[in-house]
């Protein structure tokens, strides 16, 4: 299930939102469909799949919000993997950080690093 909740960094410019769960065919982003704010700031943190259906919706979540700016943040890896593979998830994005798969030598444990990015993504 999907949680869909406004960031207290909101500002009348900025609609800030925190995601959390599955993103897939029974996800709803309709808070963030409504916003009048020019700015829309994605934390996917607490995300913890996404899978084809949930990418459709995604997709159709980020048309609806065009000619406003989309910055995504704290991007895991397995949303990074679908904003690589799907051009219409990047197109005109900010990414500002994003989580790095590590795997430890000694140990052979995989570990998250997080990572700032702060350019804006061009689709193919």
């Amino acid at each position: 299930m999907l949680t869909v909740t406004k960031d207290p960094r909101t500002t009348p410019s900025l609609a800030a939102f925190q995601i959390a769960g599955s993103i897939d065919d029974l996800c709803d982003f309709g808070p963030i469909h409504h916003c009048p704010e020019p700015e829309i700031l994605l934390n996917f943190d607490k995300v913890t799949s996404i899978n084809s259906y949930g990418v459709r919706k995604l997709m159709q979540l980020v048309a609806a919000l065009k000619g406003k700016k989309l910055t995504y943040e704290d991007c895991r890896p397995h949303m990074i993997t679908q904003i690589n593979m799907i051009p219409t998830l990047s197109g005109g994005v900010t990414i500002t950080t994003f989580y790095l798969p590590l795997e430890c030598d000694s140990c052979d444990q995989e570990i998250e690093r997080s990572e700032e990015h702060t350019s804006e993504l061009q689709s193919h």
